[in-house]
């Protein structure tokens, strides 16, 4: 049974749709919903307690986000990623990651907000708990391309992560990293500053790609 989303203040009915997508998107990525499970509207708006059409508004947008799939004439379902599809979103991830430090080396921008959010996952690693620990994870990596200040690949690279997580979690990626996770984040962040000190940014970029693909148990996509 899903939570019901939090009173909507009178007046704010596109705040609706903005809490009823957000909850089933962490449902989708926590596995609180299946793989494979047929995700009926009239049954999730019972659940939330609201109208079917925020929850048809919200799943809309999850198919766009490419958390869902809608077969024809049938309900929308979790998506089930190939080993095709993690190799592309392991190829995508490294495009956007690796230009981000071709920015910060170049430009020789801090990175600050990365050694931050490492911090962060020191503490979430010693929490040992799960969802915690891949938040960090992923909060790291999101504050890395930031660290590029481009707006632009902030986006994208926003759009993408959601898939990036939701394959992750269907291969357990999570649970086979989970060793060492922190001490290769910092090994990472440490050949970052050295780049952006040598203005040269091969080396992080190389190790970077490597530091995804291992983690998205596909070494050889590239």
């Amino acid at each position: 049974m899903l939570d019901r989303p939090t009173e909507v203040p009178a007046g704010r009915p596109g705040r609706l749709v903005e809490q009823v997508h957000a909850r089933l998107r962490r449902a989708v990525l926590d596995g609180e919903l299946e793989v494979g499970e047929r995700l009926r509207d009239s049954v999730l708006a019972e659940q939330l307690g609201v109208s079917r059409a925020p929850v048809r508004e919200a799943l809309r947008m999850l198919e766009q986000s490419g958390l869902l799939l809608k077969p024809p004439n049938r309900s929308y379902v979790i998506a089930r990623f190939t080993e095709s599809d993690i190799r592309e979103l392991a190829r995508m991830r490294v495009g956007h990651e690796t230009l981000a430090v071709r920015v910060v080396v170049r430009e020789r921008l801090s990175l600050g907000p990365a050694a931050a959010a490492l911090e962060d996952l020191r503490v979430a690693a010693d929490s040992r708990v799960e969802a915690t620990v891949i938040a960090a994870d992923r909060a790291f990596h999101e504050a890395l391309v930031a660290c590029a200040r481009q707006a632009r690949l902030d986006a994208s690279y926003g759009a993408l992560r959601d898939q990036v997580e939701l394959a992750m979690r269907q291969t357990d990626a999570y649970g086979r990293g989970r060793e060492g996770l922190v001490r290769r984040h910092a090994d990472l962040l440490g050949t970052l500053r050295g780049a952006v000190a040598a203005g040269d940014p091969q080396v992080a970029m190389e190790q970077l790609e490597r530091h995804i693909l291992e983690g998205m148990a596909c070494p050889d996509a590239l």
